[in-house]
């Protein structure tokens, strides 16, 4: 879809659509923090925790001047 941006007609419907959408993402922002400040703590939220629970292997690295022992953990 091409227009001309400098249209006067197309100028106000452009700054229609930027206001509109600015409005309509601080309102909505709004409403949810006003749900969420009602419902205090309880949410229900889901709490992820992803964690390694093996131990740490040793593994060897080769360097230019030594081999090089390190735990990793």
């Amino acid at each position: 879809m091409w227009f001309n941006v400098h249209d006067d007609s197309v100028q106000l419907a452009l700054e229609f659509v930027d206001k509109l959408w600015l409005i309509m993402a601080l309102f909505c922002l709004m409403i949810q923090s006003l749900y969420l400040t009602s419902k205090g703590l309880d949410t229900h939220g889901i709490i992820i925790s992803i964690e390694d629970n093996r131990k740490g292997m040793k593994k060897t690295r080769a360097t230019s001047n030594s081999i090089i022992s390190e735990i990793e953990g």
